[in-house]
């Protein structure tokens, strides 16, 4: 028997292939690595390293590799050593339990100046579930120069995407579904990400401790205004209390004038979970804010006075 296929049906048939191919092309593995939480003191760098599974596929991590590159100018002249980089015990999340010891190195030479951090590659049996789209803290990461931070100076940091003879790329191992044998993700595959919060301008100043945000945003705090009160709160002074907190987070700020205000707080990923906008008077106001509705982690809180941002911090949520 003949089959005829019409004009009807070939568009049928189409419909169905391309319908075939998108979810084919839907399920698929990808990794995010990123470097967020910059913040920085007179001489020391110190931020957080994530990963997460923003695929489809069930993973097991197996290793990572972080090449994190900044810009030499800020060593002021310093010869920090290969110990200078530092992982911060207990700070990586549980999720990552299963991840071999670190390895870090601080590198300098012409035209490289990279901290580097690697894994050896682990077991299946030892592999570390990645859950869909729930970020890790491979842990905190500090480092420290010999020398202040050259002034008004930026590290830009970055995470190195190919390979470079002698540094280090950013990269993933992990056992794709029932996979016996661990997959390769990296930019150059096309299975990989990188993300990097803005870094901070540095200013190194004795008596400053000072602060950057996934925008880039520095907030400074002097010495004088650490233990300010409501009563003696000033233009330039802004203050974000209980941190960690379970449910509410207050925002104590002062207004010259009438403003509005809006507050955003975003998750590690830069997605907005939470916004309010409010009314500010001159003079004193607190704005609150209920996170009891989001899922415990790390967030960036920033507060706008009329569209302009005048403050950035990170807050942690608990159950």
């Amino acid at each position: 028997m003949k089959t005829v296929i019409n004009a009807k049906s070939k568009g049928l048939f189409l419909t169905l292939g391309l319908g075939l191919l998108s979810f084919a092309g839907f399920s698929q593995e990808h990794i995010t690595l990123s470097v967020e939480n910059i913040t920085a003191k007179s001489n020391t760098l110190e931020y957080d390293l994530f990963i997460v599974n923003d695929g489809t596929t069930s993973l097991k991590l197996a290793g990572c590799a972080y090449g994190v590159n900044y810009n030499g100018v800020i060593l002021n002249g310093g010869n920090p050593s290969d110990a200078a980089y530092a992982f911060v015990e207990g700070t990586r999340s549980r999720g990552v339990s299963g991840l071999s010891a670190y390895s870090l190195l601080n590198t300098n030479k012409e035209g490289l100046n990279q901290l580097r951090f690697t894994t050896k590659p682990s077991l299946k049996a030892d592999a570390t579930p990645l859950p869909i789209n729930v970020p890790y803290k491979v842990g905190h990461f500090v480092f420290t120069n010999n020398k202040p931070w050259a002034s008004n100076s930026n590290p830009s940091i970055s995470l190195s995407e190919f390979t470079v003879p002698g540094a280090t790329v950013s990269c993933a191992l992990a056992y794709v579904n029932s996979n016996t044998n661990y997959t390769g993700f990296s930019v150059a595959k096309k299975n990989l990400s990188v993300r990097v919060a803005n870094s901070p301008v540095l200013n190194p100043l004795s008596t400053t401790d000072m602060s950057s945000t996934l925008n880039g945003a520095v907030r400074t705090q002097s010495t004088q205004t650490q233990d300010i009160t409501r009563q003696g709160l000033t233009e330039a002074a802004i203050t974000m209390y209980p941190n960690p907190t379970q449910d509410v987070v207050n925002i104590d700020l002062y207004a010259s004038s009438v403003v509005n205000t809006i507050v955003k707080v975003s998750d590690i990923r830069g997605r907005i979970v939470k916004q309010i906008q409010a009314r500010s008077e001159k003079g004193y106001n607190q704005v609150s804010v209920s996170l009891s509705e989001v899922p415990s982690g790390v967030y960036t809180v920033q507060v706008f006075q009329d569209s302009q941002l005048s403050f950035t911090d990170q807050v942690t949520k608990k159950d």
